[in-house]
């Protein structure tokens, strides 16, 4: 009998476990824009939470809060800068001029 009670209290304690979201709202486009803006982190978050609200998503599906906003920004910057150096190739030299 108490076997039985132990394993049905592992059964209902697994399934009441819920994992935070793990998909990534912020694509590059959205950080590039809130760079332009200059838009706040809280703002930001805000913004997406809003119109991911708009499009019938659920916060427990998503990551929206502040701390992932910043992380995924940073990580739009790391690869929009990756790319750029990738495909910047000069083929002739090039003269710099500074005024002062």
């Amino acid at each position: 009998m108490e076997e039985k009670l132990s394993s049905a209290v592992v059964l209902v304690a697994a399934e009441l476990v819920s994992k935070r979201g793990r998909n990534t709202v912020i694509a590059s486009r959205f950080s590039a824009a809130f760079d332009c803006t200059e838009t706040s982190d809280r703002n930001a978050t805000l913004i997406l939470a809003e119109s991911a609200w708009s499009y019938n998503c659920y916060a427990a599906d998503i990551a929206v809060n502040r701390s992932f906003t910043i992380y995924q920004q940073k990580g739009c910057r790391a690869n929009f800068d990756a790319s750029l150096k990738n495909d910047f190739a000069v083929k002739v030299a090039l003269v710099v001029h500074w005024d002062g």
